[in-house]
């Protein structure tokens, strides 16, 4: 006994139908993945930041000199920048992995109501620090807070 098997083939019209599909299904989700990609990176930035600021307070503990945190924002471009003050009141750029400048992504702005810790923050060696509150702010309406309470030597992220 001998079966018959036909052969299938995909015609030309099925294939353009799932390319179609594919192509729809990409459009609709493609600004979701770059706003999705955009809030991670956000998040990351809050983490660099806190982590920046207890680097600062725990150097200046331990090697019992005062820390700069100088923050700028130009031209929609938040950036920070680790110091240590000499005796002289000379600002020397800080050294090692967290001496580099850190960028915010792009569009994010700070607000304070404290106009002077925009410029930046003070860390002193006997753990205290600078009075601050920053709200960090993103194009897509995300925020965190950096929270320092210098006196207490807390700093927090909400």
């Amino acid at each position: 006994m001998i079966l018959a098997i036909g052969k299938r083939a995909v015609t030309f019209l099925e294939l353009v139908l799932v390319v179609l599909i594919i192509g729809i299904i990409t459009a609709v989700s493609l600004p979701q993945f770059k706003s999705a990609f955009d809030g991670f990176e956000f998040q990351n930035f809050a983490r660099d930041i806190f982590s920046l600021s207890n680097y600062l307070k725990t150097r200046s503990v331990v090697e019992r000199r005062v820390y700069y945190l100088n923050l700028t924002q130009e031209d929609n471009v938040v950036e920070f920048k680790p110091f240590y003050i000499r005796e002289t009141g000379e600002k020397v750029s800080a050294s090692g992995r967290h001496g580099r400048t850190y960028k915010a992504p792009k569009g994010v702005r700070i607000e304070s109501t404290n106009p002077a810790n925009i410029k930046g923050i003070y860390f002193y060696p006997d753990a205290s620090m600078d009075n601050a509150t920053l709200d960090f702010k993103s194009k897509y309406n995300s925020k965190f807070s950096l929270i320092i309470k210098g006196d207490a030597g807390i700093i927090e992220i909400k």
